[in-house]
């Protein structure tokens, strides 16, 4: 079996979509664990109490800065393993809340890409880490 990490700019492809594996099941220890590392202390995330009776939401709910963060790192495998940096990112949105004990397996698709003249090679990619 040969096991590839990361990809050459000339391995994507345009419309080319990549499924990373293995998901992952965020627990709230490291929903928690995360908000204490980045001293993130709002009680939305922290406080079961607060969340279920001040909140609409019902009950606690993840960071989406640790979302974000997982999502980036299970596609390091997939797209930026050979890269030598991860320079930018253009645009976040978070447009779904997770709760603890959901899975997440992440998803890119990429659109384009392109290598300029001064040695920069950018790549534009779309992700989503689907339930």
């Amino acid at each position: 079996m040969n096991v590839q990490f990361g990809r050459y700019f000339e391995e994507f492809e345009v419309g080319a979509v990549y499924k990373h594996w293995p998901g992952k099941t965020v627990t709230e220890y490291d929903d928690h664990l995360f908000c204490l590392l980045t001293m993130n202390h709002h009680p939305l995330h922290m406080d079961a109490n607060f969340a279920e009776k001040a909140t609409d939401f019902g009950r606690n709910v993840v960071v989406g800065n640790y979302v974000y963060s997982l999502l980036l790192g299970m596609s390091v495998p997939d797209v930026s393993g050979k890269a030598i940096a991860n320079l930018e990112v253009e645009s976040l949105r978070h447009v779904c809340w997770t709760r603890p004990r959901r899975s997440r397996s992440p998803t890119v698709g990429w659109f384009r890409s392109r290598r300029s003249a001064t040695t920069r090679t950018a790549l534009w990619c779309a992700s989503s880490g689907a339930r």
